[in-house]
């Protein structure tokens, strides 16, 4: 079966400090070594543009989450037991929901993640469409035999739940 890796996905963790480095380097390049200046904004530009990434190993029972910078992945491995399920939904940040009238649901991307025990979500992959979320948490359901949580749906029956109490 093998190991699975998420697809990587940049990463503004480290925007600032990147961002500084680049400055200071484009800056320096009349006032010290050259080289050195280059140094610095190719150090800066890594740290910008640094990648975090899941591997999940259903073998050994164990996953990592990682921060790829300069091509090192830094993490750490914790055990597969730590997490309850694969959450498919919407993204948080591109949902929204009516006010005043009918609940409405708009949205742009789906993400799959995985939820551990403190109810902290650690996103899998973000997909544009929500068959093919659904198609990818059931593949990492099967391969961890963790069970899914299925946000859209449930958002949509507490939608038409809500309109059945109103009427």
């Amino acid at each position: 079966m093998g190991i699975i890796h998420t697809r990587p996905q940049l990463t503004f963790k480290y925007f600032y400090l990147g961002s500084i480095l680049i400055f200071i380097g484009l800056a320096s390049i009349f006032s010290i070594n050259i080289i050195l200046s280059v140094i610095i904004c190719t150090t800066g530009l890594f740290i910008l543009l640094s990648i975090k990434g899941f591997i999940i190993n259903p073998e050994e029972n164990r996953v990592k989450s990682y921060f790829n910078i300069f091509f090192l992945k830094f993490g750490n491995w914790i055990t597969l037991d730590e997490f309850t399920h694969v959450v498919v939904g919407p993204n948080s940040s591109s949902q929204e929901i009516g006010k005043f009238s009918n609940s409405t649901f708009r949205t742009n991307s789906y993400s799959v993640s995985l939820l551990d025990q403190q109810k902290k979500s650690h996103e899998l992959q973000e997909f544009i469409t929500y068959e093919n979320a659904l198609e990818y948490s059931d593949f990492i359901s099967k391969r961890t035999g963790l069970p899914i949580i299925n946000k859209q749906e449930l958002i949509k029956n507490r939608a038409a739940k809500n309109r059945k109490s109103r009427k």
